[in-house]
């Protein structure tokens, strides 16, 4: 068998290199050769002439440059900016405290008769009927679907005496007046509502009330059970970051937050006080949330107040305000004092 012709031509090429054991051919600067210690005349290595071993080509010699690799490049692509204190996106999945609101159906179902939903997922509603019967449902009509967590109770005071079991569960540096009060104030200051996510009705049945939506986002788990809201028509205002409210001097509390497992709050949280536009909160209201330390003696001395966080406020309720921390050095409990930003 006839061995293959790369392996033949690196066997020439090699017996040519080395012969006498210095390399084979051409040319010095006026002959083109050059003569070794015992007379033998051989040529000079071509200097950009590639070395070849019998496994084949593996470079070059001689002065050529190396090639420059080039430098990756890495392109940043700047974010999104906003001159809002929030988007619409998070804007529309603000919860509140405080007034009820007025659902028009409830999720019944899903499709395979699971009780938590995500996005891209299918349920069944149940819609009211109008007073001319039927349903004032179209498809692609979208809705939030809200769920009434829990009641609020007021950290301050409750109506007469405060439950020990309260005042121990915020024993965190907490500095509201757990005092036995006998201020006559109502305890709750309302449900907390808060939104799970946004559906959008895919099909409605040719008779009764019961129509296939699809889950679009989901916030926290869309649940049977949960109420749906239709989405405003048309789109609030945001707040500028360079807004400036009207001076105020308000005072109240923090009162709670959207969280579910936990008090705590910090940046870009959604919180709740215990002052709505009855007490004159508009949207865009600045908030300092503070603590007064104290040091005790023969009698108990309040030091200058502290502050540890700020809030904006995105919406306002009869007796509550929703808002967003923006800023907070410590982490924000309900009880902690709010005041109109100085």
């Amino acid at each position: 068998m006839c061995p293959k012709p790369r392996f033949l031509w690196s066997a020439l090429l090699t017996a040519g290199l080395m012969l006498n054991g210095s390399p084979a051919w051409a040319a010095d600067s006026d002959t083109g050769s050059t003569h070794t210690a015992d007379g033998v005349q051989v040529a000079k290595m071509n200097p950009v002439y590639p070395m070849v071993l019998s496994r084949g080509v593996i470079g070059q010699t001689g002065s050529e440059q190396p090639s420059k690799k080039k430098k990756r490049e890495i392109r940043v692509v700047p974010g999104k900016k906003t001159d809002t204190w929030v988007t619409y996106p998070t804007y529309f999945r603000m919860g509140h405290v405080g007034e009820e609101v007025e659902p028009v159906g409830e999720v019944i179902q899903g499709m395979r008769h699971h009780i938590a939903f995500s996005p891209v997922q299918f349920i069944f509603a149940e819609f009211e009927e109008v007073e001319d019967g039927g349903v004032n449902v179209k498809v692609g009509d979208r809705f939030r679907v809200v769920v009434n967590n829990e009641t609020v109770r007021h950290p301050k005071t409750t109506f007469g005496i405060t439950d020990t079991s309260e005042v121990n569960s915020l024993d965190f540096g907490y500095d509201g007046e757990f005092a036995y009060s006998i201020e006559l104030r109502p305890d709750a200051v309302g449900l907390k509502f808060t939104i799970n996510g946004v559906v959008e009705v895919v099909d409605l049945a040719e008779e009764g009330r019961v129509a296939k939506l699809k889950v679009i986002e989901g916030f926290h788990a869309v649940q049977v059970g949960d109420w749906l809201v239709p989405m405003p028509r048309e789109k609030p205002e945001m707040i500028k970051i360079s807004h400036q409210p009207q001076a105020k001097d308000i005072k109240g509390f923090l009162v709670a937050n959207d969280r579910t497992s936990s008090v705590f709050s910090s940046y870009g949280d959604e919180v709740y006080i215990d002052k709505g536009a009855v007490d004159n909160v508009a949207i865009g209201d600045h908030f300092e949330v503070y603590i007064v330390p104290e040091r005790e003696g023969w009698f108990v001395d309040e030091l200058p107040p502290h502050v540890i966080g700020e809030l904006v406020v995105l919406s306002t309720q009869e007796h509550s305000a929703t808002a967003v921390v923006v800023n907070q050095t410590e982490p924000l409990l309900p009880g902690h004092k709010v005041r109109s930003k100085r």
